[in-house]
């Protein structure tokens, strides 16, 4: 899916190459522009640092591995995956795009770039790359942010919350405080 936005991240990779040469990437998933896509790494110089895997149901094994996670979609309604990097406690780099600034604060719990950009891209993985604290610290913030705002529990919450408010009930913990 072109949307997905990985000839982008193929092209920011090749910029960080110039830099930061030996950085390695990895590709979960599979679709129509896989050979494509290995035919842009294949040229850009990149093909014994870009790993294609297919489809996996690894995926926390995968993010596991990894020491940023980048989503560099043109277009994305939410993004789960970033979700679920953070709650990995994974430092993520994504675009400022559809729903994703509402998962990824920028500064805070990730770093936000315009889709597209390549040129961004390979900047913002630089940065985290070459601050490890920074980036950590990023992973711990976006590794509570995913636990308190979209974990099991915290949508339960917010449904029971909405139930009271439609109901005209009074919240739990506003009940609590009253004698």
């Amino acid at each position: 899916m072109p949307e997905k936005g990985y000839r982008h991240l193929l092209d920011g990779a090749a910029l960080l190459e110039r830099t930061k040469p030996g950085v390695h990437w990895i590709l979960v998933g599979d679709g129509e522009l896989r050979g494509e896509l290995e035919a842009q790494a294949g040229r850009l110089g990149l093909a014994s640092h870009v790993h294609f895997t297919g489809w996996r149901d690894d995926v926390g094994e995968m993010l596991a591995l990894a020491d940023v996670f980048v989503l560099p979609s043109e277009s994305e309604g939410f993004g789960r995956v970033l979700v679920e990097a953070m709650a990995m406690g994974r430092a993520v780099v994504a675009t400022n795009v559809g729903g994703i600034p509402d998962i990824v604060l920028d500064g805070e719990t990730g770093l936000l770039v315009e889709p597209a950009n390549p040129v961004a891209l390979a900047d913002a993985v630089r940065a985290l790359l070459d601050e490890p604290a920074r980036a950590a610290r990023l992973g711990a913030a976006g590794r509570t942010r995913a636990e308190s705002t979209f974990s099991l529990g915290a949508h339960v919450d917010a449904v029971e919350r909405v139930y009271d408010e439609v109901l005209g009930r009074v919240a739990p913990e506003a009940r609590r405080r009253w004698p």
